[in-house]
């Protein structure tokens, strides 16, 4: 299948506080294809005093679904390794902090979509302007593999959360509803995201941009 719409190839540079304090920075490096893309993410940051390190790994098939998720993640004495595999109904986590047994979330209550979201990481929400518009904004199943838990999430239309100072003046916004309510605002040209924020978790991702 020939994507119509693809992700915008490169390596991109982000920087998150949290409450307000820096949190970290992290790099993701898009590579594409005729038929997918791949997503490679380096992440490190410190919250309450705690250094942690992050790498990522998401391979996203036909239609930008993603197919297969691999996270590493070092907290203080915690490793972490889980590996997300997608089927067109089901996601199946399986972490070595749960003993070897995994998780399965089917899509239900109406998702028509898996996004795998690992909370502070940017690569699951970076496809996620062009995801849309592929999907014709079509709810989705949210699936957070360090937790083993998931939720659907939609686009909520109505918000108009006010635009942020640093995010540019042509920027558009996708707002999403539910317990963890999030916007992306994002170049139109490239659908690239320029800003996260999730109010709820403290949280702001800002795009690091080069030059002038």
């Amino acid at each position: 299948m020939l994507l119509a719409l693809t992700l915008a190839a490169g390596t991109y540079a982000y920087a998150g506080t949290y409450d307000g304090a820096t949190a970290g920075t992290s790099s993701v490096t898009v590579r594409t294809t005729a038929t997918g893309a791949t997503l490679i993410e380096k992440a490190t940051g410190a919250i309450n005093g705690m250094e942690m390190e992050a790498s990522a790994t998401l391979g996203l098939g036909a239609n930008l679904d993603p197919t297969v998720y691999d996270g590493s993640y070092q907290s203080g004495t915690l490793d972490t390794v889980v590996t997300v595999t997608i089927r067109p109904t089901a996601a199946t986590v399986i972490a070595n902090t749960s003993a070897g047994q995994p998780a399965i979330f089917p899509l239900k209550d109406g998702a028509q979509h898996f996004v795998v979201i690992e909370p502070g990481l940017v690569s699951g929400l970076f496809a996620l302007p062009v995801q849309m518009q592929l999907w014709n904004y079509a709810p989705f199943l949210v699936v957070a593999p360090s937790v083993a838990r998931a939720a659907n999430v939609e686009l909520d239309t109505s918000a108009k959360p006010q635009r942020p100072a640093d995010v540019p003046a042509k920027d558009l916004q996708l707002s999403f509803g539910g317990p963890y309510a999030f916007t992306i605002w994002y170049d139109p040209a490239t659908l690239v995201p320029d800003e996260i924020v999730m109010p709820s978790q403290k949280l702001v991702i800002t795009r690091v941009r080069q030059g002038p």
